[in-house]
């Protein structure tokens, strides 16, 4: 079963790329900008990481990070990953009772959560990557306001 679903991926190569072998997807990817991710999204890098690898499957460079226009309010964890405000908030120890109004915005936010859910999973098929599936979801979470 394996087999087969690995041999999927070797026939449906992405588009952009059209390299005749992993390697050279690999090389055409770093030419465009592409890096490895090392220390869970912290850093980049264009070599290879090291590893003991058990098998032949190996991590592949992801995109640029992704912008997010001026207009949309960024969380204090958007440059770093690091929360600042909320571990040290009163509501990590408080049930904060919800007004009429924050409700209804709570529902806005699920509505379009379910929507970008939507267009990644439209997007999922046979060789897709996910950095491509996290380009779908960028861009719809752009589109609707962030």
């Amino acid at each position: 079963m394996w087999s087969s679903h690995k041999s999927v991926h070797t026939e449906a190569r992405l588009p952009a790329l059209r390299a005749d072998s992993p390697e050279e997807q690999i090389s055409a990817a770093l030419g465009r900008g592409w890096l490895y991710c090392l220390k869970k999204g912290q850093n980049r890098t264009a070599r290879l990481p090291y590893f003991d690898w058990p098998g032949p499957l190996r991590p592949y460079p992801i995109s640029s990070k992704r912008l997010v226009p001026d207009n949309i309010t960024k969380p204090d964890w958007a440059y770093d990953g690091i929360p600042k405000v909320e571990p040290m908030s009163d509501l990590q120890n408080t049930v904060e009772i919800k007004t009429p109004e924050q409700i209804e915005r709570m529902r806005e936010t699920c509505r379009i959560a379910r929507e970008v859910l939507d267009a990644a999973a439209r997007a999922v098929r046979p060789g897709i990557t996910t950095d491509e599936i996290d380009e779908v979801v960028h861009e719809a979470t752009i589109a609707a306001g962030g």
